[in-house]
């Protein structure tokens, strides 16, 4: 991989890691301080300046709550291809509003009362 192609490569990670933190509301110093790094070496892993290892991109995704596969969806060619989800606000908002229910049942009754409605 050339050097222009690892900066995009690291480039498209690190917007889909400035995504989800924006989606779950957290702050650069949230992921600093599970990292034990500082905000700007979070602000850099964002904006591509500095790769990530696989451990410390691991460690992203288990905070961000996403499989480590979440972070090269779309990775490869084109510009940062979103699923139609990361472009609507109110299905972000929802998003958010669910994971927030501490009741697993409930949740779980609100999950297939979407999907009987969604199949109608």
């Amino acid at each position: 991989m050339t050097k222009i192609a690892t900066r995009e490569f690291n480039q498209k990670i690190g917007y889909r890691i400035y995504l989800r933190r924006k989606i779950l509301k957290l702050s650069q110093k949230n992921i600093a301080d599970e990292l034990n790094v500082s905000p700007q070496n979070v602000q850099k892993y964002e904006s591509g300046e500095n790769a990530l290892n696989i451990y410390t991109l691991y460690r992203i995704a288990l905070f961000l709550g996403v499989d480590i596969s979440y972070f090269f969806q779309d990775v490869k060619g084109g510009k940062n291809k979103l699923p139609k989800f990361y472009q609507e606000k109110h299905l972000q908002e929802l998003l958010k509003d669910f994971i927030a229910i501490k009741d697993k049942k409930i949740a779980q009754n609100i999950k297939e009362l979407i999907a009987s409605i969604s199949h109608d």
